[in-house]
């Protein structure tokens, strides 16, 4: 069943479908019938609280690019309405030069191209032609967000010749509300990664903690502090923040619970794997990832970064890795390198570092009292004893009560006891 803002959206783009058909009649009685005082029929009014209304108002979409939009999201929507561009040319036996358009693999119907979104645009016009261009073009906040596309044609054709595409997310967006998230590949070398947990896993030391909360108050300030007057002009290009330390210790929880809490999208990258692509195709990816992260305000936490300071990397290693450092450089959003160790002062490199360190027995106390609740453990079970004993960190403890949860499974107990316990510290060690 529906849901009120499923039928939301769908009515919106109805209207936009009826719409489109009206332009298309209006033009094609013009172009046959000569009636050149045919006029075209002014968009409705869009539906408020639609993913349509929310777009046209966000990139604040004329008239123009409404139809562009519209006849893009035709062959998803209505595809038997585009049927009508297949009519032939009586005299050459063949169809119309001006409908444009192509016919897909598996697709049967019409696929608009450039050349149909001119014809319904600009007709006879190179003035509106030209504007047209301007709309397809590498400029548009179409092409910037990408919304949609005005595909390549192949060497030597006509630039209209293109496919109009309208990218997967964007569809997914407009007709439900929300947008499909881009998956890894070759061509994105991200991930976007979450967290169940909340604040109150995270154990930290006192230093370390503060200034965690400088990060969430950046993160719900950015935008009034980097146009306070005074504010360091480089903090307009967003912050590059260090988060090193061992393993465990929570400066991957710490990224994630940033990004729950502003209700940011988390991306990772691995810098182990980017480096190892061939140049070409780490760059691309990485101008991807940039691109799409500025545009939607995503969170950049990058893994491994150490390596962006060792002198023992191959010569496409360095090439990434340089390409990486261009595009942190400019980038507007909050990015997180992660690694081991911090980075030394004159790389310049980043504006904040965070030192997480190893917890103390006071916090690794407090640890194992969230992670395994008193009261799903028998009484024999002395939190104390273990804190002090065993240095651990808090990944280490998380991954030592996930296994004593399996041996109270297996014995078919309802509760941790200290045998269970003591079984997994000792594979933990």
């Amino acid at each position: 069943m529906s849901t009120p803002n499923e039928c939301l959206h769908a009515q919106a783009l109805e209207a936009e479908m009826q719409w489109l058909s009206a332009v298309m009649d209006a033009r094609f009685k013009q172009h046959f019938e000569q009636e050149a005082d045919q006029p075209i029929p002014s968009p409705p009014k869009v539906l408020s609280g639609s993913a349509l209304a929310t777009v046209l108002h966000q990139y604040q979409c004329g008239e123009s690019e409404r139809l562009v939009l519209a006849l893009a999201l035709a062959p998803h929507l209505r595809p038997e309405l585009l049927d009508a561009f297949f009519v032939r040319n009586q005299n050459l036996d063949r169809g119309f030069t001006e409908f444009g358009g192509s016919k897909g693999v598996a697709h049967g119907g019409f696929i608009p191209t450039g050349e149909t979104a001119s014809f319904l645009l600009a007709g006879n016009s190179l003035e509106k032609r030209f504007a047209l261009m301007q709309i397809l073009g590498p400029s548009h906040s179409f092409c910037q967000n990408e919304i949609l596309a005005l595909e390549s044609s192949p060497s030597g054709e006509p630039a209209l010749s293109g496919r109009l595409t309208l990218s997967s997310e964007w569809l997914s967006r407009l007709c439900m509300g929300e947008g499909t998230k881009p998956s890894f590949s070759s061509e994105f070398p991200a991930q976007r990664v979450s967290t169940p947990l909340a604040w109150e896993t995270l154990v930290l030391g006192e230093h370390t903690l503060n200034q965690v909360s400088q990060l969430r108050l950046w993160l719900q300030r950015s935008v009034a502090l980097m146009h306070m007057p005074g504010c360091p002009p480089h903090r307009e290009q967003g912050l590059r923040v260090s988060l090193h330390g061992p393993a465990g210790v929570g400066k991957t929880l710490s990224a994630l619970l940033l990004g729950k809490e502003s209700a940011t999208d988390v991306y990772k990258l691995d810098l182990k794997l980017i480096g190892g692509w061939d140049a070409d195709c780490a760059q691309r990816g990485l101008d991807r990832v940039f691109k799409l992260a500025s545009n939607r305000q995503w969170m950049l936490l990058i893994e491994n970064a150490g390596l962006l300071q060792d002198d023992g990397v191959t010569a496409t290693q360095a090439s990434n890795f340089a390409h990486l450092r261009m595009h942190l450089a400019s980038f507007a959003g909050l990015a997180l390198l992660e690694s081991r160790q911090p980075f030394a002062d004159e790389s310049g490199l980043v504006d904040m570092a965070v030192r997480f360190g190893l917890p103390d027995v006071g916090q690794r106390l407090q640890l194992w009292k969230i992670y395994l609740p008193e009261a799903k453990t028998d009484a024999d079970v002395r939190f104390e004893d273990v804190a002090e004993r065993y240095p651990f960190t808090g990944a280490q403890i998380a991954n030592a009560v996930f296994c004593a949860f399996l041996y109270c499974a297996q014995r078919g107990g309802a509760t941790v006891s200290d045998s269970d316990l003591q079984r997994c510290l000792s594979d933990v060690e």
